[in-house]
């Protein structure tokens, strides 16, 4: 589970990072706080995607969980 939160947030703050780097040169009247929202929005919901690809059992409903019921519900394949 380390792994593959690890592995979820390396690709989002790289996604992310590209997000920043890029940004003014598409949208250059948007000010520093978005740069930094869009990196740390695209390392944060990676992070959750990876660890819910973790997660097969849902503890509410107590039901074990497929991938292709997680896949539409999480994002996760």
């Amino acid at each position: 589970m380390f792994t593959r939160s690890v592995t979820g947030k390396s690709l989002g703050f790289a996604a992310g990072l590209a997000g920043f780097i890029c940004l003014p040169f598409f949208m250059p009247e948007e000010d520093l706080f978005l740069r930094w929202r869009l990196l740390l929005w695209y390392t944060t919901f990676a992070a959750i995607i990876a660890m819910f690809g973790v997660i097969r059992w849902h503890p509410i409903l107590k039901i074990f969980m497929l991938w292709w019921v997680r896949g539409p519900c999480w994002g996760v394949g």
